[in-house]
């Protein structure tokens, strides 16, 4: 018996099983149509995410990059690929380690550095305060009297010395150390 002879012999039957059918058959296909077009939309919004991913994560490099400092190229080629840190981020680290460095530079430099000299003095020692208080000529001449040293500085030549003492006095001369 064909198809047509079933119709045409049991026509209420055909038509059942022809609603059955369709109706199985949007049902099927209906599931199997979403499942593909749930697949299709995935793949498409994967694509889309991996390519605003792979954006997102070369900006984010390219903002570590821009932070560098000579000095501090192996921190920064770390921080470019870790995958979390940010250009300010970066930047804040840079800082540090170059702070960190400034630091320990400024420590060596301490170290290796001789003490400071005293701070050279343009007074010259006065034994009493009545001294202190005397004219240029008079502690000039009282100096020069008591300390044989000064005499053999000057060879012997008072007038020069005198002269020395008045520039002194005058701030146009500083003395920075004594022998």
């Amino acid at each position: 018996m064909t198809l047509d002879e079933f119709k045409a012999k049991y026509p209420d039957i055909a038509k059942t099983l022809i609603q059955e059918g369709e109706a199985s058959g949007y049902e099927k296909g209906f599931a199997e149509g979403e499942i593909k077009g749930k697949e299709k939309a995935s793949k498409e919004n994967q694509d889309q995410a991996k390519a605003a991913g792979a954006a997102s994560e070369r900006e984010r490099i390219l903002a570590v990059k821009e932070q560098i400092i000579p000095g501090h190229e192996a921190l920064v080629e770390t921080l470019m690929f870790d995958g979390k840190t940010t250009g300010p981020e970066a930047a804040v680290k840079v800082l540090a380690a170059e702070k960190k460095l400034r630091v320990d530079t400024l420590a060596k430099h301490r170290e290796d550095s001789p003490e400071p000299l005293p701070d050279p003095s343009t007074d010259r020692d006065v034994k009493s305060g009545a001294e202190k208080n005397l004219p240029v000529e008079e502690r000039a001449k009282a100096e020069w009297e008591k300390d044989p040293k000064i005499r053999a500085e000057f060879a012997g030549d008072y007038d020069a010395f005198l002269a020395a003492e008045k520039a002194i006095a005058a701030g146009r001369v500083k003395i920075i150390g004594k022998k």
